[in-house]
């Protein structure tokens, strides 16, 4: 339009956010497995990269920043899948400059962007990780990338395709960032086959949808 914006119209969500799941697994001592972990961040992902590859007009690129990733801002459906919401600090090439968006969540933004600077989709990265560190250990942890290795992740038990991939997402460098999407892949998160990430994300799925049922009954009760 002339005014340049955006309107992104999603539909009504069943389920409950992942701080809430969250709560209720820190509570009851159930950390999530890594099929459950590779489900729900293959889901982020994927929507992550609905918004970063969006297009306009002839098939232009126009790619979106969520702006705000955090587990209050990702629902877990009743079915187990995963899902992004809240677009509200959403970005793109089409924001204009006096358009004033509301800051990402402290604990989920890059070295850069808590310095003031814009960096777009890489931020939603750095934020996809720290989400990651937040399923595997149940809290978050504060990064120091200059004293961190990947081995650090891999010593301490992580699948050693995970740590290499965190470890960079967690990058000071945007650039570094953009560069680890190509191997964030199903066979990176799960290993094997085609037919056994599916399998298994089925399982992962349903294991989820109990945990989505025991958040709900927790705020019931």
């Amino acid at each position: 339009s002339a005014r340049q914006e955006v309107a992104l119209l999603m539909d009504y969500i069943s389920g409950v956010h992942l701080r809430a799941i969250l709560k209720v697994a820190q509570r009851h001592t159930l950390p999530f497995s890594h099929d459950e972990i590779a489900s729900m961040i293959w889901d982020m992902f994927r929507g992550l990269k609905a918004l970063h590859r969006a297009k306009r007009g002839k098939s232009k690129p126009c790619p979106i920043a969520h702006g705000d990733l955090s587990p209050t801002n990702i629902m877990i459906r009743e079915d187990g899948s995963a899902i992004l919401i809240d677009l509200s600090s959403a970005s793109s090439v089409l924001s204009t400059d006096n358009i004033l968006r509301r800051p990402g969540k402290l604990a989920y933004l890059s070295p850069g962007q808590q310095r003031g600077e814009e960096e777009g989709v890489e931020g939603d990265l750095y934020a996809l990780a720290c989400i990651w560190i937040e399923l595997v250990t149940g809290s978050l942890l504060k990064v120091d990338h200059k004293g961190m290795s990947w081995r650090q992740f891999y010593e301490a038990g992580w699948p050693i395709q995970w740590a290499k991939i965190v470890y960079g997402l967690l990058s000071p460098l945007p650039q570094v960032r953009a560069k680890m999407i190509v191997y964030l892949t199903r066979e990176a998160l799960w290993g094997g086959s085609r037919g056994e990430h599916s399998l298994r994300q089925k399982h992962a799925r349903s294991s989820l949808r109990h945990r989505v049922k025991a958040s709900l009954k927790s705020r019931a009760d």
